[in-house]
Formats: structure tokens, sequence, C-alpha cells
């Protein structure tokens, strides 16, 4: 057997042509799909090094055209699709490893597996782009049902991957698919934001968001009886492979062995495309993959690598939930992936035109609009912004390299070539637009633009740093509109209201804009603290996470939780554990390196978008910052109240060697501030709650002298 190959199928689908669902819904094309596809592909062929790279990579750019730009053998078809899925299958040996990385259109579609589904089943469908291509010219462009690639087909492919083994080494190929798409997502609001399914269709029973397409398959275009049967019976050993526990929340495919699948959301959510920070406009999931992929080492599950992706997309688009199946402590891609440095390097500066080239590109994750910090060579901290020479905005991003232009502070001669240069990834400044509502009642119309002026005039006396206005043209990080009821309210980017944000506010009340920017600078504290992530750091493994369910008869008077026996562990399922409300949980921590001690605190983000610190136990926190572990492991109650139907709550384990004041992360800090954090993830927690904050971005807390970690558990506790 030769050497291993990774075979890699890339697909952006922008341009659709014409079409039209059975709803009168359709398939419009979209503008970051073969963004996502040419990003993907610059980052394996920078961090695949222990394999042979073969790509195959079917684009259609929306270029406003009526066909999309380059050879239409290269178009993600449905032909060209199928051809490549089929010479994938046939092409891949054991030991081989598999990626299929699909952004564009998904769709949902009446069955054509009736025997398998119902009669009223549903196939889950990637969306090629002539779906509406009639046969003949003067035919409508009804969408043509045969051309959908549906999830039962994908079944027939993924099995023919996984009967491929190696007798004598029991070698499989190791598959991993990634879909930025979805099948029923919602209407956004606003023109910046699209999402990556069916729209405009007319809702009915049984389809509330009007996304599917009710259209039979033809005689004609169905499978012949061989392969409908083949493609059946694949789907079936794929459903008959997944855990019995599983229940998720997409039904793309079954949650199987034999391969990892990253989709974008859920069932009931949108997949989102949108332009963030000046960057090319691209896939919100594909965006946080890639991050995530540049931040971790040679040596990452899939588990850590969603914790990352959930904690990213969630503390800005909070209505989309990436979902994770099948082999979660998979390490990534199946293969050793060639580390990317902590810091990058200047190799060129250019005095007279502010700029500076640096030795990374997309493959980085550097795109265009991305801010970096530029530091004097030998600085190895870099979370202290008064060691900074200089920051800069990349204005042309190329696969290993890219162009940054100095901001205006900047003295371009004291800037020099290998300087280190860090990305600045953990957003403090929040962007808000301010949307007018066209369906408000009269005497509302009548106040709304002045209701609004009243919070743009807030932001820019009382945002301190924190908030600014979105700009046009760029994707918010909120929205701020009139209620048809005259109250303020405040969306996510989608549009979609933030419920729990209380008490609401009417446009008419006393210092209601300042109200509005407090509710703005809370939620901007609550996603910076939800976004925090740190996964290099060896601490995440040195503290083992157990969470469990106390044992029977337990309560808070029942005296503290037993150290280390006792307790049912909890399983977590799509990232998530579930327990029923009033239930009493452990938390157990134990340090594995007991002759390094680590300290610990936990933070809870709940429902009302409120932070507070859960250890060390709060009758504690007047003379204690932590707790720290050496010998003996740390068990910590909580009891899980489920005042409605069903809550969410995120558990942030922080670790540090450090001395760090986690209390100042609460909301409302219950301590007096010190002046300054004395290492670095204490700088950091100093600009969350500082009063005002003076720089765009501060840089991920690093430090080789204090590392830190954190580790993300969430709890669906449900009546």
């Amino acid at each position: 057997m030769g050497d291993p190959t990774f075979h890699a199928l890339l697909i952006g689908a922008d341009h659709y042509f014409e079409n039209t669902l059975s709803n009168g819904a359709s398939y419009r094309s979209l503008g970051g799909c073969v963004n996502d596809a040419l990003r993907v592909e610059a980052t394996l062929r920078e961090r695949i090094k222990s394999a042979k790279l073969a790509i195959t990579k079917l684009v259609a750019p929306n270029q406003g055209e009526s066909r999309p730009a380059g050879d239409e053998k290269l178009w993600p078809t449905a032909a060209n699709i199928r051809k490549a899925l089929a010479e994938l299958a046939e092409r891949a040996q054991p030991g081989d490893q598999v990626y299929i990385h699909y952004s564009g259109h998904g769709g949902r579609v009446s069955t054509a597996w009736k025997d398998m589904k119902g009669a009223d089943g549903i196939d889950e469908a990637l969306v090629p782009i002539d779906i509406g291509v009639p046969d003949a010219p003067w035919n409508p462009p009804f969408t043509r049902p045969e051309r959908y690639i549906r999830d039962v087909e994908l079944a027939l492919y993924l099995d023919r991957l996984a009967n491929k083994v190696d007798e004598a080494t029991k070698q499989r190929i190791v598959v991993t698919l990634v879909f930025d798409s979805c099948h029923s997502g919602g209407v956004t609001r606003g023109t910046e934001i699209a999402a990556r399914c069916a729209s405009g269709g007319a809702a009915t029973a049984g389809d509330a968001r009007g996304t599917l397409d009710r259209r039979e398959l033809r005689p004609e275009g169905a499978p012949a009886d061989g392969d409908h049967r083949r493609m059946a019976e694949a789907f079936a050993r794929l459903r008959s492979e997944a855990p019995r526990a599983a229940a998720v929340g997409v039904s793309w495919l079954p949650p199987a062995r034999g391969y990892v699948l990253l989709a974008a959301c859920r069932d009931v959510e949108s997949a989102l495309e949108a332009s963030l920070e000046g960057r090319p406009r691209g896939g919100i999931l594909t965006d946080a993959l890639l991050e995530a992929l540049s931040a971790i080492g040679g040596d990452q599950t899939w588990k850590t690598i969603h914790d990352r992706i959930l904690a990213r997309i969630h503390g800005r688009f909070p209505s989309q939930t990436p979902q994770l199946l099948g082999e979660l402590d998979r390490h990534v891609f199946g293969v050793e992936l060639s580390p990317i440095e902590l810091t990058l390097s200047v190799t060129e500066v250019d005095l007279g035109d502010r700029t500076v080239k640096l030795n990374a590109g997309l493959a980085s994750t550097i795109t265009r609009g991305t801010e970096v910090g530029i530091y004097r060579p030998g600085d190895t901290d870099f979370s202290l912004a008064d060691r900074r020479v200089a920051v800069a905005r990349v204005v042309q991003a190329n696969d290993l390299d890219s162009l940054a232009r100095l901001d205006d502070a900047a003295a371009p001669e004291d800037i020099q070539v290998g300087a280190p240069v860090v990305i600045q990834g953990l957003p403090l400044r929040r962007r808000v637009a301010l949307l007018p509502r066209t369906d408000l009642p009269p005497e509302l119309a009548a106040r709304q633009d002045a209701a609004l002026s009243a919070v743009i005039k807030a932001i820019s006396t009382g945002g301190k740093g924190f908030l600014d206005v979105c700009p046009e043209g760029e994707t918010p990080h909120y929205q701020v509109v009139v209620s048809p009821t005259g109250k303020y309210e405040i969306c996510d980017p989608q549009g979609v209201p933030y419920r729990y944000l209380e008490p609401a506010t009417s446009i008419d009340a006393v210092d209601g804009a300042r109200a509005m920017i407090a509710k703005l600078r809370r939620l901007g504290r609550y996603q910076t603290v939800l976004e925090m992530t740190e996964p290099s750091s060896k601490l995440q493994d040195q503290i083992a996470v157990q969470l469990l369910e106390a044992p029977p008869g337990w309560d808070g008077n029942s005296g503290a939780p037993t150290s280390s026996i006792g307790g049912k562990p909890l399983e977590s399922t799509g990232g998530c554990y579930s327990v029923k409300s009033d239930t009493w949980i452990w938390l157990r921590l134990t340090n594995t390196q007991p002759d390094r001690p680590v300290n610990v605190a936990v933070v809870g983000l709940d429902r009302k978008w409120h932070i507070s610190i859960l250890v060390p136990h709060p009758s504690d926190l007047i003379g204690k910052k932590y707790e720290t572990l050496s010998d003996q492991p740390g068990t910590f109650a909580f009891q899980m109240t489920a005042p409605i139907p069903e809550t969410l709550d995120v558990f942030k384990i922080f670790m540090t060697v450090g001395d760090v004041d986690f209390r100042l992360l609460a909301t409302t800090a219950a301590t007096t501030r010190s002046a300054h954090g004395v290492n670095a993830l204490g700088r950091l927690i100093d600009a969350i709650d500082a009063d005002e904050h003076r720089t765009r971005d501060t840089a991920p807390a690093r430090s080789a002298s204090a590392p830190w970690s954190v580790r993300e558990l969430r709890v669906r506790t449900f009546q």
C-alpha cells in the first residue's frame, strides 16, 4: 500500500439559475459560498503535510450575470456533483482520508423512499445550481426533483467508503463532512445576511416556513430499481449504527460511527452567510471552523473544535447552533496537522504607502479587514497594549501572505522586518444598527426616527468605546428597532429579538435611550465572556472535568458533596447535557498533575443574559477569587431549575496558574477593582470590566509565564 492520500471535495454554489419550488419559493443566488471553498482550500494546503493532498473543486461564482464564470464542467451542477462523489468513492482507499465541504443551499423535498420514510416523509438534500434549469428554453424553471442530492443518496456514497477495509491492517477510510447549509431557515431582517435555504414560499400545514418542495419524483427521473434499493439499504445501515441515545437537532444523516458530520445548524434554524468585520462574505460556520483550526495545535478532537465553534457563533448569532454528529472523539481530519505558529511576522515595510506585508494569509484565517497588532522583536507576552508598536488592518489577503495598512497613530519607521504580529482576536467593540420599520402604526411611525436618533446619540456619549453605530453595508452585532407596542427592541443580526432582556423599555421613557445602552453593554459583556476560548493551553488536559447527577435524596442541606466518589455520570448529546428541573448536579474537577496546583473558577451564563460566579461559592466571594486544585478533586453542587418549559445554562470553567480575580467577570462585580491585572488573563478580564474601552479589539490573552484555559459545559433543563 502506498502513502495515504487526503481527498478533498470542495463545493461552493453562489450562482443559482432561475428556479421555482412547488410553493412559489426559490433558491436565490448567494455571495459567500465560493469564498468558503477557496478559504478551506488554502487552509488544507497549509495544514495537511502528512499525506498527499488531492483536491476537487466545484464552484459557481455569482458575478451578476446570467451564468456563472468559469468552466461549466467545474460548476456544482447535479451531474458534476454526482460524478465527483462517485469518483471519490472509487478512488479513495483504506488508510486515506476523505473531506467533503459543501457551501450552498440546502433543501427539503418530498421523499422518494416512501416505503422507508412514510407517505409524508421528507428527504434533506444538497441543492445543485441547475435545480430549475428546464429541458427546453420555453419550459418554466420549475425545480427538477431528480436533481436534488438527497440524504439517502449521500448515504450510498458513505456506505461505499465505509465498506473499503484493508483485511491485513484493518485500516478504513476516514470520512469528514461539513455542510454549511440549511433546510428550513426563517426570514432575516436587513440585507447584509442571507440564509442558505429556499425563501419566499407560502407557509402550509407541515411547512411553517415555506421551504418544502412537494414536487414528486417522476418515474423517468427516479433512480433505477437496483440503485433505489441500494440507497435505501445503505441509509438503513447507517441508521442502525447510530447510538441508541442519539437525539440530535439535525436530520441530515444518522449519527453513525463511520464518519464525522459538522452541520451548520439545527433543522429549525438558519445557516447564515455574512461579511463580518470587513472580511469577504462567507458562511458563519465555515468562518468559525477556520478560526478554530488556526488556533489549535496538531492533535485535537472534533469535540474540541465544535466547542470553540459553538462559543464563537453563539457569541454573535445565538439562533444558529452548529451540530456535530458521528465520531466526536476522532482527531481532526484523522491526520496530524502541521502546527501554525502563535505569531506571524512582518516580511516587508513600505514607509511611503504605510503598509506592511505579513507571512500569513487565508490559510491562517487572515482575511480582508483582519486587525493585527505589531510588536517589537523579542516580545513574548502580547496581552499588553502599551508594548504594541502599531495596529494595522489587512487590505489584501492572498493564500499565504497578506498586506496590512497601518493606522494613523503608527510610525512605520519603528516597525522592523521580522517583528512579531498577533491577530487581535476577541472583539470588545460591538456594532449596532438602528433600523426603521415600515409596519408600525402611523402614530409610532411618526416618532420612530426621533427614538432611534436618541439611541445613536446615547451610543456616542455612553458607548464608551464598547459600542459603535454599524457602518452601512456591514453586518452588525445587534439591531435596535421600535416594536409595534412602542418599546425598544434589541435583535440579533438576523433580526430575531433577544428574549428575557428585561425590563422592557418604552421609547417615551425618561432616559430610555440610556437604558438601551446599558442593555447593549450587558449583552456585549455576556457574549464576550461566552466567546472566551483558549484550547491550545496544556491546562485543559491537566484538569479532568466530569458532570454528574447527585445521588438520590441528596440536596443542598445534605452537607458538602463527596470529593471523589458518588454521583451518576451524565452523558452529553449534541454538545449539551439534559436534566429535569430541580435536579442537583455535581461538577467534579480533578487535577491530574497534583504537584502543579491550578486555580479554577466557574462562571455561569443564564437565559436572562446575566453572568454570575458559581465557584467559588457566592458566600465566599468577599475574600476568595478562585479555588485551588492540587491533590484533592473539587466537587461543586448546583440545583438546576426551569421556571419555563426549557432553559439553557452555560458553565465556563476557567483554569490558570496565575493570580486572577474572576469576580470581575460577573454582570455586577461585587468587589473593588485593582488597577491592573497582574498577568495576561487578568489584563483581559480588566479590559472586559473596564469603564471605557479605548482600542478596537483586545488580543487573546496568551502568556508563557501564566497560561490559562477554559472549558465550556451546556446544560438544558426541562420541566
